[in-house]
């Protein structure tokens, strides 16, 4: 037996080609993401309570208050949309970001624009 520089035995076999050279090494498995909770349950629900807490409000006499209530679940529910990822956001995603935050800030501006124009009986002006 002689020996070589590296330390191995002379007579030891190559390894065996079972795989030509040109067949390319199986790519790299990529970890999976950790499952975290979402940071709201679900944002509708939180928005659907607001808009129903205003519509109670309109109910019992106070519809400047109420729609003003309503007005800030739209914006709420546009900061929602703006902060969170679309996996956490939830029913909130319709269309890209740009658009359902723009649609529900102008939805807002609705119903502000309607309760400050709007002259409702009973309220003074």
């Amino acid at each position: 037996m002689s020996d070589v520089p590296d330390g191995s035995p002379a007579d030891a076999a190559p390894a065996p080609a079972s795989q030509p050279a040109s067949t390319p090494a199986p790519a790299a498995v990529v970890p999976r993401r950790r499952w975290r909770p979402p940071i709201i349950g679900e944002p509708l629900v939180v928005v659907l309570a607001t808009v129903g807490v205003g519509l109670w409000l309109v109910w019992v006499h106070h519809p400047r208050k109420g729609l003003g209530t309503i007005a800030l679940a739209l914006l709420v529910a546009g900061l929602l949309r703006f902060v969170l990822p679309p996996r956490d956001a939830g029913l909130l995603v319709v269309r890209s970001r740009l658009m359902d935050v723009a649609l529900l800030v102008l939805m807002a501006g609705a119903v502000v624009a309607l309760a400050l124009v709007q002259n409702f009986p009973g309220h003074g002006r």
